[in-house]
């Protein structure tokens, strides 16, 4: 049996169609953390699953093959694109997506399209395909970024491990989404067989990275809150404010001798908050202390000793490196690795054998 092109493009819609619905539907009915972000994320499936369906209808249709139908289509599309940027946002700042909010992300699509609907014309029609969405990543991109930063600050001052709850790659997400965007563009005035098939499996190959991506990410309980007047997020008031250099001080003392004494670095799962309750203090309070007065975040103090305790190891046992990296806090040995070769400029095992 031969396949001409029609046949073939509709058999890979179907079966981009069943990906996407059924990621989308799963991702919505099994979200049982009730989480804002995994809503988004299955919306979005949905909303790709049916524009196949559009696509299909619109294919053996006549009536709604036309030029001006098509056009609104693609302005239907890059609807999308806010819901792309509210998933992203609401992973990054805690509370983000409000009414106000997500009126004014729609409002210049939803102007463009109807702005088309009523006025076609194929000037109009390039403002709202490529204008519109161009101004609102050159707006919204920075601002994503500007709060992974923040997010990433958040963490390094609450946590001290980064591997479950780390969003450094929706970095990637961000201009894998961009790159969609032109790539979905560019397909208006250079439509061909070749390129379709292109663009689906790169869509279908992003979707996927992002969805694996998002089941194995864990939300953490302290995140910034989208203040953008605050470069690390609204915060909690400390009940003990910082008045002097002196207390500081005094905390950074009693701070590193429970430390040296408990050895409370090698839990895997410490945050600031459990330092806190145990030194009596403030969750705010000891990070803003570290931050100024010692020049660091909880994650690179907590991990300083966990360095040592794993370099004394190394040099005076045989015990494996993987074991040596679990004996000392960390949870996983990318991690261990990771952190150690960032430290020292060598791997584990360049260091046992420089100090043998």
């Amino acid at each position: 049996m031969e396949f001409d092109n029609t046949t073939l493009l509709a058999m890979v819609r179907s079966a981009l169609w069943m990906f996407y619905f059924i990621f989308g539907i799963c991702i919505i009915f099994f979200n049982s953390k009730k989480e804002q972000y995994k809503y988004i994320l299955g919306t979005l499936l949905l909303l790709w699953s049916f524009d196949f369906i559009k696509d299909a209808v619109s294919q053996y249709c006549l009536l709604l093959s036309s030029d001006y139908i098509r056009h609104l289509y693609l302005l239907f599309d890059i609807i999308a694109i806010p819901l792309c940027a509210f998933y992203l946002l609401t992973m990054t700042y805690k509370h983000w997506l409000t009414l106000s909010r997500a009126v004014l992300s729609f409002l210049p699509f939803l102007c463009g399209f109807f702005a088309y609907m009523f006025l076609p014309s194929q000037r109009m029609f390039l403002v709202a395909l490529i204008a519109v969405p161009m101004l609102y990543a050159f707006f919204m991109v920075p601002y994503i970024l500007r709060g992974l930063r923040r997010y990433s600050k958040a963490i390094d001052d609450n946590y001290s491990y980064r591997d479950r709850i780390d969003i450094q790659w929706l970095k990637t997400v961000v201009w894998l989404l961009v790159v969609n965007l032109v790539f979905c563009i560019f397909l208006y005035s250079h439509i061909s067989m070749l390129y379709l098939m292109i663009y689906y499996l790169y869509s279908m190959g992003m979707w996927l990275y992002i969805i694996i991506r998002d089941y194995k990410y864990e939300r953490p309980k302290w995140i910034p809150e989208p203040d953008p007047d605050s470069c690390a997020g609204k915060q909690e008031e400390p009940k003990e404010p910082c008045r002097c250099n002196q207390a500081c001080g005094s905390l950074a003392g009693r701070l590193e001798k429970y430390f040296t004494d408990e050895r409370v670095f090698l839990k895997s799962d410490l945050t600031v908050q459990n330092v806190a309750v145990e030194l009596g203090t403030n969750r705010t309070y000891l990070s803003q202390c570290l931050n100024h007065e010692l020049n660091t975040t909880f994650f690179d103090y907590v991990n300083g000793f966990r360095l040592e305790h794993a370099c004394n190891l190394l040099k005076t046992t045989d015990m494996n490196i993987m074991n040596i990296a679990e004996e000392s806090g960390f949870e996983y040995f990318s991690s261990f690795y990771r952190v150690f070769k960032k430290a020292y400029g060598c791997t584990p095992k360049e260091y046992r054998e420089a100090n043998r």
